[in-house]
């Protein structure tokens, strides 16, 4: 009787670490994915050329250009076609999505200041935080006296990076 008890022992506590332990196989990590993004670019609506709508993304470590150059609305988020950029292009606006003003603008309006309404051109910004909250986007005017400062010092910043992939 005391082998049985013995058995039953040690059945009952493998049972219990089986259910309850976890074992961690260091040679099958598991990958975190980064599911955030950002795209940002500019329009103008009086204009002619392939410069006159600029949409790029920034995800995974990785920068991609817009192919389709579609007038953005207000109506719905972007829908692009994106081709991937070189590493170089990239490491010039990888610190872009970090300076975005996200927790400032989370709860804000669609559209800020008058985007491209004298032909002055409009930024798109599209962000996602890769949880389970949507991407929000924006229209943001590229005039500094219709935005706030924090809206502004963005744009400006985002303009010269766009300059910077163009060259």
């Amino acid at each position: 009787m005391k082998n049985f008890n013995s058995l039953l022992g040690i059945l009952f506590a493998s049972f219990l670490c089986f259910f309850s332990c976890s074992v961690e196989n260091e040679d099958d990590p598991v990958e975190k994915v980064d599911e955030s993004y950002m795209v940002f670019g500019h329009f103008y609506g009086f204009c002619q050329g392939e410069q006159c709508i600029e949409i790029f993304k920034i995800m995974d470590g990785k920068l991609y250009e817009d192919t389709n150059d579609h007038y953005p609305t207000s109506q719905g988020l972007y829908e692009g076609e994106f081709i991937e950029l070189s590493a170089a292009k990239y490491e010039m606006v990888s610190d872009l999505k970090a300076a975005f003003p996200f927790e400032k603008l989370r709860d804000s309006k669609t559209v800020i200041g008058q985007p491209d309404a004298g032909d002055w051109g409009g930024m798109y910004v599209e962000y996602h935080t890769g949880g389970d909250e949507e991407p929000k986007f924006w229209l943001l005017d590229l005039l500094d006296s219709n935005t706030p400062e924090h809206v502004s010092d963005f744009v400006n910043l985002a303009q010269e990076k766009i300059e910077m992939i163009n060259e």
